[in-house]
């Protein structure tokens, strides 16, 4: 039960951070700073391992104290989240104008001269209001699903995010000290071999990060790249 209430609680949170990350941030800056999301998670996956591996034997029920720890960061989240204002977006959309105004003049460094600010935060606020006009004119679920023109994007969004997960790299990592120990390895060696795992996963993401967002490579070939890893990794292991 409980497992399965982290799970949804989780899952919320993967969907809704990236979305208010956008909904926050300036059409030039909104790519980076969603990406943060992935890297900050990939941040928390190491640190996770670590304190498995520092808690690892403390006590005759070290796993209580493994699972227990993650307690700590959820409620700095709770309490963390209480002083969050709503989106620009989300207050435009509802008609609270003044109050959009203010939270993007909150965005603002303060050292920037009044005029400055004044500029951007009407940039800001103009830009959002465009992407809402943008977003009003989308295709519905229906013209989405069932327009022939559509099709292919659909499959190619829907197939990555399927794929993804049907790889079983998901299992691999949730599962990988449990894989390991049953091959013999010892647990603290299989908690090592993790961290290193996570950690790998960490610098891969700077990595391509960078690759995109600044060298200008695009994302077809970090995508071939990756998924040609997948292929290899997973051959490996069978």
């Amino acid at each position: 039960t409980w497992r399965c209430i982290t799970g949804i609680a989780v899952g919320m949170g993967l969907v809704i951070c990236p979305i208010f990350c956008a909904e926050l941030s300036p059409r030039r800056m909104r790519g980076a700073l969603t990406s943060f999301n992935e890297l900050f998670i990939n941040v928390g996956i190491p640190l996770a391992y670590l304190v498995g591996l520092l808690l690892r034997g403390s006590s005759r029920d070290d796993w209580r104290w493994m699972l227990g720890s993650g307690s700590i960061p959820a409620l700095a989240l709770f309490f963390a989240t209480m002083f969050l204002p709503e989106s620009p977006s989300w207050l435009l959309k509802h008609g609270q104008q003044d109050r959009a105004r203010i939270v993007v003049e909150n965005l603002v460094h303060p050292s920037e001269s009044p005029n400055v600010r004044a500029t951007t935060v009407k940039l800001t606020l103009q830009e959002m209001r465009e992407d809402m006009k943008a977003h009003a004119s989308m295709a519905s679920w229906s013209e989405m699903l069932f327009t022939p023109d559509n099709r292919p994007a659909l499959l190619v969004g829907v197939g990555f995010a399927a794929f993804q997960q049907l790889i079983g790299l998901d299992s691999l990592i949730f599962y990988s000290v449990y894989s390991l120990t049953h091959y013999g390895v010892s647990e603290t060696t299989a908690l090592q071999v993790t961290l290193v795992m996570g950690l790998l996963k960490l610098l891969f993401t700077i990595i391509t990060t960078q690759l995109v967002d600044v060298s200008g490579i695009g994302r077809r070939w970090p995508l071939l790249v990756g998924a040609g890893g997948c292929v290899l990794g997973m051959f490996i292991m069978a």
